[in-house]
């Protein structure tokens, strides 16, 4: 023990006793004893930081797996957990899990009016909560303890099957992570011998052997050019996924198209460079093949609102691409469909007459009756803290029976909230508008029907309290930590034992 650390702990115990109006203080301790004392109450502190985890991956463990799983993968992320023992159990429970998530796959959303269902709910399908992806998480981070086991992980993922999608679909499948995840085993799992029989090759030509979708094109073309093989690895890979192109049917039109937004002929032109790169020929037979598959996939049918042409006076973009990397380019009868499909129906929000007026009062919050948002001066007026009183007092008076659904309902009354937040000036009003946003959650309906739309919000106000200082931060976490309900507690007692650990990281 430092000399400077003796001292300090002698005279803290003097100067006790002093205040406390003592005669005198005991003898002191000695420095073994000193030190020991210092020791044991370290172990305690380490004990209750451990026994804390412990209850927080409990709770957590009773909550649906979409919340479960995004809790204990940032425990693991954290460091937490030093035991890999424990580590290991955890991801190997959110592996068998993962079959419970609501949604079984991850899907894009590449554009559009935001105001609508498939809008919305792209929001929560980006957290990566979904069946599919929980278990890719999962199987990357087994990578990091156990690489053969990582691979068997990755092998008892149930083959991907995925719908066709019509012309009334708007989401696509997004497998980018699925490819980049097998090329993770493919890349750390094989030993030297095994990749001198070129198993690892094998392995991989085994998926994309199964390829089946539109959706899988793009990801399975970016894998294959970024293995490392030789020109007889590199053929076994390039002639299954030529054979996967003449197998996909025409039936997923929509999926097509938006395969063909999510840079198709980029990853393709990867291959192509790639393939007379490792192969050394001079010719290859990908430009065709795709040509082909380009062909028939645009003339069995396509979606009126992503129909793809190719006349001279309007040449689409996407078919502009593609051409640049054929040998022969695309002719305007070649990608004539033979059926035009109507486009997808779409429900906006907003149109209900209780929504409506409250997007229109919002609006003149946030501008007044100018097209420029109000500066803070205009905000802290009492005309304007008025105005925001009468609009809460709008907003309790809407109901989710006023809307069709539940989700619309928590959509757009989470939008307002969030942008009262916003343009409401910092302080207890402010405050207020968040802990009654979390309160909202809090009683939600949709924590049940679907967790990670409602998990998207949730995560949202806890990020926005960041923001709170002094007692309105204090007050809120006090508020929504002694709320009965569990999943807030749960983010709160992460944040906290995250943050010690930071701390304690500190030099």
């Amino acid at each position: 023990m430092s000399t400077k650390l003796l001292i300090l702990a002698l005279y803290s115990t003097s100067v006790a006793y002093c205040v406390l109006g003592q005669s005198a203080a005991p003898s002191p301790l000695s420095g073994d004893e000193v030190q020991k004392k210092l020791l044991e109450e370290a172990r305690e502190k380490q004990l209750r930081r451990e026994q804390e985890i412990q209850n927080l991956i409990l709770a957590a463990g009773a909550q649906q797996v979409e919340i479960t799983s995004d809790v204990l993968f940032k425990v693991i992320d954290a460091k937490l957990i030093k035991d890999q023992r424990r580590q290991r159990e955890l991801i190997e429970e959110l592996f068998r899990r993962a079959s419970d998530a609501k949604e079984p796959i991850k899907l894009a959303f590449y554009g559009g009016n935001v105001d609508t269902r498939p809008g919305y709910r792209s929001n929560s399908l980006a957290l990566s909560l979904d069946q599919l992806s929980i278990r890719l998480r999962a199987v990357s981070l087994m990578l990091k303890i156990d690489k053969l086991k990582a691979r068997q992980m990755f092998a008892d993922i149930p083959p991907i099957k995925l719908p066709s999608q019509s012309c009334d679909e708007v989401l696509s499948y997004d497998l980018s992570e699925y490819y980049l995840t097998l090329k993770e085993i493919v890349d750390q799992t094989f030993q030297d011998e095994e990749r001198r029989r070129a198993q690892h090759v094998y392995f991989a030509a085994a998926y994309v052997d199964l390829m089946h979708s539109p959706a899988e094109v793009g990801p399975a073309a970016l894998l294959i050019s970024s293995i490392k093989s030789t020109g007889t690895e590199f053929s076994i890979l390039r002639d299954s996924f030529l054979a996967g192109l003449r197998r996909i049917e025409t039936t997923s039109t929509r999926g097509f198209a938006l395969s063909m937004r999510d840079g198709l002929s980029r990853s393709i032109k990867n291959l192509i460079d790639a393939d007379a790169r490792i192969t050394r020929s001079e010719t290859s037979h990908i430009p065709r093949a795709f040509r082909q598959y380009l062909v028939r996939q645009l003339t069995a049918g396509q979606c009126s609102d992503s129909q793809m042409t190719g006349t001279p006076q309007k040449q689409d973009m996407f078919i502009e691409d593609v051409n640049k990397i054929l040998d022969v380019p695309l002719s305007e009868d070649e990608i004539k469909p033979e059926k035009i499909h109507p486009a997808a129906p779409v429900f906006r929000y907003w149109h209900k007459k209780k929504s409506s007026q409250l997007l229109a009062s919002i609006r003149a919050l946030r501008f007044g009756e100018a097209e420029t948002a109000l500066d803070q001066n205009r905000r802290n007026t009492q005309e304007w803290r008025q105005q925001l009183m009468t609009f809460l007092a709008e907003m309790d008076d809407w109901k989710p029976e006023d809307e069709e659904t539940e989700a619309d309902y928590l959509h757009q009354r989470c939008v307002l909230y969030s942008g009262l937040v916003e343009i409401t000036p910092p302080g207890a009003i402010r405050a207020d508008i968040l802990r009654s946003y979390a309160q909202y959650l809090r009683d939600s309906k949709m924590q049940k029907e679907s967790p990670a739309q409602w998990l998207f919000y949730v995560k949202r106000v806890l990020q926005m309290s960041e923001k709170l200082t002094g007692n309105d931060r204090r007050d809120f976490n006090n508020t929504i930590g002694n709320s009965g309900h569990p999943v807030f507690s749960l983010y709160l007692d992460l944040d906290r034992l995250k943050s010690a650990s930071d701390d304690r990281k500190q030099p």
